[in-house]
């Protein structure tokens, strides 16, 4: 019974990234008005479309969080560092989806805005920790999920450094990408197989076992 129960609990992660990507992306097109805006702009620009995404959000965002509190945390044996981090992810993934980027409502805007902060800035965290602490335990799934994330997370700070206009003119891309490659990194979290190797040489051992000691605590 508990197997079974932790083969849903798995599953979770994949069921809530799909539901959150479907809605968020089917919305965003239906009332499409340029890739100068970002996915919760082009969500905000209807009331029934703001009310449709901020329920799918909840349940996908519950789903996930399931999955990174249940499955992924006690799969890699990680501790209370992990749990604050998946914590905060899962409080910002909320206020995201019940408080989109309005320009009318400057409060709405203020507090999407800082939960997108919150969210962008955990991920990085997440993937820059764990895929360092997990890289050749894992297969090429985390590998590629975690390069594709650090493609889009540059990609994003040289475009908004050096070209803003291109930046502000495809923000949608950008911020999709960026997600997309995150929820990626996540799922790789969850299916690819441990095979329990180091990937550090001696003179980086010392740091693995920092991140190692930090992260299952």
């Amino acid at each position: 019974m508990l197997n079974k129960i932790r083969l849903i609990q798995r599953n979770f992660g994949l069921i809530g990234a799909t539901g959150f990507f479907i809605a968020a992306f089917a919305i965003a097109i239906m009332n499409w008005r340029g890739a100068s805006l970002t996915i919760s702009q082009h969500i905000a620009s209807d009331v029934v479309s703001m009310v449709i995404f901020g329920f799918i959000n909840t349940i996908a965002t519950t789903l996930i969080a399931i999955c990174l509190f249940n499955y992924i945390a006690k799969r890699w044996k990680l501790g209370r560092i992990f749990k604050f981090l998946a914590g905060t992810l899962t409080a910002g993934l909320y206020l995201i989806g019940w408080f989109p980027d309005q320009f009318d409502n400057f409060a709405s805007s203020i507090i999407h805005k800082s939960a997108a902060f919150a969210v962008f800035t955990v991920a990085a965290i997440m993937v820059a920790t764990l895929g360092t602490l997990l890289w050749n335990r894992t297969g090429w799934a985390l590998k590629t999920a975690a390069s594709a994330f650090v493609v889009a997370g540059l990609f994003g700070v040289v475009t908004a450094s050096f070209f803003f206009e291109f930046f502000a003119n495809n923000i949608f891309w950008v911020e999709s990408f960026y997600m997309v490659a995150f929820y990626a990194f996540v799922l790789s979290m969850v299916y690819s197989k441990d095979r329990g190797k180091s990937w550090f040489k001696k003179h980086f051992q010392s740091f693995e076992n920092l991140l190692s000691k930090l992260y299952r605590r």
